[in-house]
């Protein structure tokens, strides 16, 4: 998991070159906190399913592509907001996070 977590602060500290911020790693573990919200039961959970052999590993592999790639879209909006002069809205940034992973669940079930 800690690997996984270094991956995705790089990946939002990157995402934020591209769109002319400059983010130490401390902010851009925060945005990946203040984006993830409530998703800390689900990587619990996704940790204690990879205990059923086999199975639990692909379940936990599936849902941490869906997920990072739902962390990507939302911080492209996220600093979308910033680049276009507007403060992003919390509760905006959460429901893209939310339709974000839905859309990546559907998009990788089918491929």
């Amino acid at each position: 998991m800690p690997v996984l977590t270094a991956l995705q602060v790089s990946m939002i500290g990157l995402l934020g070159q591209i769109y002319g911020q400059t983010l130490t790693p401390s902010q851009a573990g925060g945005l990946v906190s203040a984006i993830a919200g409530r998703s800390v039961a689900q990587a619990i959970g996704r940790e204690l399913i990879k205990f059923i052999p086999g199975f639990g590993s692909v379940i936990a592999a599936s849902w941490t592509t869906t997920y990072t790639w739902a962390l990507g879209e939302t911080a492209c909006v996220y600093f979308g907001d910033l680049l276009g002069g507007n403060t992003p809205d919390p509760k905006r940034i959460q429901a893209v996070m939310r339709e974000s992973f839905e859309a990546a669940k559907k998009r990788f079930k089918t491929a």
